[in-house]
C-alpha cells in the first residue's frame, strides 16, 4: 500500500470547524492540521445521552499516538543502533534490547 496518512499533527475538536469546541451531545471530531476532517469518534451509546468522557479520552488518547508516533519510531531506531554496538562488545542484555526494539519497530512500521 502507497497511501500515506494524513500528515501530522492532528487535533480533536467539534464537528463544526477545525479547533472548534464541542457542543453539548456531539462526537468528538479528529482534524489535520489543514483543516481536513479525518475521523468521528463514537462509542455505542442511546441517542440523548450526550457526549461520553470516553469518547473525549479516546479521542484524545488516538491524537496523542499519532503525533507522537514519528518521534517514537526514530529514538527506538537510535536505540536499536545503540543496543547492537553494545550487543557485538559481548552484552547480552543488550542485544536481548535490540531484538525487542527491533520486534516493536516491525509493528509501528505495518
Amino acid at each position: 500500500m502507497n497511501t500515506k496518512h494524513t500528515p501530522t499533527p492532528w487535533i480533536v475538536g467539534g464537528k463544526a470547524k477545525l479547533g472548534a469546541p464541542l457542543a453539548p451531545g456531539e462526537t468528538p471530531r479528529i482534524w489535520a492540521n489543514d483543516g481536513a476532517s479525518i475521523a468521528d469518534i463514537s462509542i455505542r451509546r442511546k441517542i440523548g445521552d450526550g457526549t461520553s468522557q470516553q469518547e473525549l479520552v479516546n479521542a484524545d488518547y488516538i491524537v496523542r499516538a499519532c503525533n507522537a508516533h514519528d518521534e517514537l519510531v526514530a529514538t527506538l531506531e537510535g536505540m536499536v543502533t545503540m543496543a547492537g554496538i553494545e550487543a557485538k562488545a559481548g552484552s547480552k542484555s543488550w542485544a536481548n534490547a535490540a531484538n525487542l526494539s527491533r520486534e516493536v519497530l516491525a509493528k509501528a512500521k505495518k
